[in-house]
């Protein structure tokens, strides 16, 4: 069977091995949106990383690994989030 949509409802059904889930659009949007952010704060990670290698901030280059870190975190809760 496929997926269904309902438009005056603004829900995705779909069926996911055996299990049928239901979505709205704004749980669907917001999704899109923290994984986003996610890859935004490992970007910013990487950048305060390698600004910390360049200055010799052993501070800044800590600070970058932890941003990185966390927004793999971020990346795995949102990976099993489906």
């Amino acid at each position: 069977m496929a997926d269904l949509f309902c438009p005056p409802c603004h829900t995705l059904i779909v069926r996911i091995h055996s299990t049928w889930m239901r979505f709205t659009i704004a749980e669907l949007i917001m999704g899109l949106g923290d994984k986003a952010q996610a890859t935004a704060k490992d970007i910013e990670g990487k950048v305060q990383e390698a600004f910390g290698k360049a200055t010799d901030s052993e501070q800044n280059q800590l600070a970058g690994k932890a941003k990185q870190a966390q927004a793999q975190g971020e990346h795995a809760v949102e990976d099993a989030k489906g």
